[in-house]
């Protein structure tokens, strides 16, 4: 899902820099494309969903290293 979250969020955010470049990307999906409304979307989707996704798997990955968990013991 970090994958996932990544390419959501940063993929509005592409979108939304197009949008400072080409005003006419606003016509596209009224009212609901401008700028004012996808970057809250697209801060909270790469700080709380993409960055939280990355912390978690993260941390997984590094509790069973340094617990020096073997593979018999992992399920």
């Amino acid at each position: 899902m970090t994958i996932v979250w990544g390419i959501v969020g940063m993929g509005i955010g592409v979108f939304i820099a197009a949008e400072l470049v080409w005003p006419t990307l606003n016509d596209v999906f009224q009212p609901y494309s401008h700028f004012g409304r996808l970057r809250p979307l697209h801060t909270n989707a790469v700080i709380f969903a993409f960055g939280g996704c990355a912390l978690f798997a993260t941390s997984y990955y590094v509790v069973q290293r340094t617990c020096q968990a073997t593979k018999a013991l992992q399920r």
